[in-house]
């Protein structure tokens, strides 16, 4: 920005900026360094001196005295301004998934960064984030298979699951809420799954139930993703969460499935099974899983 003073005389008005040699005039100039006197457009040494010169003289003064107020009073010089927070950057996934996330995590404590509510956790070295996102967050352990992203040996964390509308389907069930008691309920009673122990819980100060499930051995559906083997959907995604999760045989699932406001969020503990045996990597998981604290348990209100 240009601030100038308008000076009177024999020969009109004349606008003179109010910037020295080296004074940004703009933002766009800052760096710029000091200008040289010929680009300022200064005339010859010698020249007598006339009206506009005196004019000169007299306007330099005002402008060294206006320059030395706002010095004093710290007004009037360009600086650049501090990064605001959201300027921060976040680090990118280095999964294939993309996003931010906190990818390595060092031993302690750590929170999510994009997903919500916040969660904060701690875990042991050996531990890595692979997904950060406004309703799922995952952590991979590397000691296990390798954890690219969803897969691996994983806890998972979704807002806002659903049950899935049928065999093989991605789309919610319309005739079953978002609640963590709808979504228990229709787990118990789908004929394609072996619930093989199921138990209220509490896990970072919101309460639901913890359930072990496996796909039932008389199940035989084949879904056109499952490689020819039967497979059981049991959960989806939406307002945010990305999970499509379902049973197939010598795989099974725990979940925590807690109410949150009027909705839930569920806790997935998988193993892959394929470096460290199913169970062993539910005691690998369980010391992280007692360190879970969620922000704000009371929202949403609403499915």
């Amino acid at each position: 920005m240009t601030i100038g003073l308008q000076v009177s005389g024999a020969r009109g008005r004349t606008k003179i900026p109010c910037a020295p040699e080296g004074v940004a005039r703009d933002m766009d100039d800052a760096g710029e360094g000091p200008r040289s006197r010929s680009d300022m457009g200064g005339g010859h040494a010698d020249a007598p001196p006339g009206p506009a010169a005196r004019e000169t003289v007299v306007t330099t003064g005002i402008i060294a005295f206006v320059i030395g107020i706002g010095a004093a009073f710290g007004v009037g010089m360009i600086e650049n301004p501090p990064p605001a927070e959201a300027d921060v950057m976040l680090p990118e996934c280095e999964s294939s998934v993309g996003g931010v996330c906190a990818n390595e995590l060092s031993a302690g404590e750590h929170s999510s960064l994009a997903f919500g509510p916040r969660m904060t956790f701690s875990v042991p070295e050996g531990w890595v984030n692979t997904v950060d996102q406004e309703g799922s967050y995952v952590l991979g352990f590397r000691g296990g298979a390798d954890p690219g992203g969803w897969g691996g040996d994983t806890i998972g964390v979704h807002r806002s699951v659903r049950f899935p509308e049928g065999p093989c389907s991605v789309e919610p069930d319309p005739t079953v809420s978002g609640t963590a008691g709808a979504l228990h309920s229709a787990l118990l009673s789908d004929p394609a799954v072996d619930v093989l122990s199921d138990e209220p819980a509490t896990l970072g100060g919101l309460d639901g139930w913890v359930m072990d499930l496996a796909i039932s051995d008389h199940w035989d559906t084949v879904c056109p993703w499952s490689h020819e083997e039967p497979a059981a959907p049991v959960l989806t995604g939406s307002n945010g969460s990305q999970i499509y999760r379902h049973l197939s045989a010598g795989r099974p699932l725990r979940l925590y499935v807690l109410a949150w406001g009027g909705s839930n969020i569920v806790v997935e503990v998988r193993g892959d099974g394929a470096v460290i045996p199913l169970g062993d990597f539910s005691d690998l998981a369980a010391p992280v899983l007692e360190t879970f604290r969620f922000d704000d348990p009371r929202w949403p209100t609403e499915t």
